[in-house]
């Protein structure tokens, strides 16, 4: 009975989390689809310093997208880790 309110509180804890990153990455307004594309092109070289468009974009922007992914991958191993120890043939 005392893992029920652990794995509760575990689930309510991703299910909070998910939703405050979905409303901070879905788009308030509606703008254009080629709005952001214009972003990239036209402020990429003035916010990074990298004359090649290419390489401004993959080392600046994606690595917003890296450092999400290698935050998803960290959570997942934490609540495997925590399930995996909570089972029958785990630590106690």
């Amino acid at each position: 009975m005392r893992g029920i309110p652990r794995i509760l509180l575990v689930l309510t804890l991703l299910v909070l989390l998910g939703w405050v990153l979905l409303a901070a990455l879905v788009p308030s307004g509606h703008e254009a689809v080629g709005a952001g594309r214009a972003g990239f092109l036209g402020e990429s070289e003035e916010s990074t310093g990298a004359i090649n468009l290419v390489s401004a974009i993959y080392l600046a922007f994606r690595a917003y997208d890296t450092m999400g992914e290698a935050i998803v991958l960290m959570l997942a191993v934490a609540g495997v880790s925590f399930f995996a120890g909570s089972g029958a043939g785990g630590r106690k």
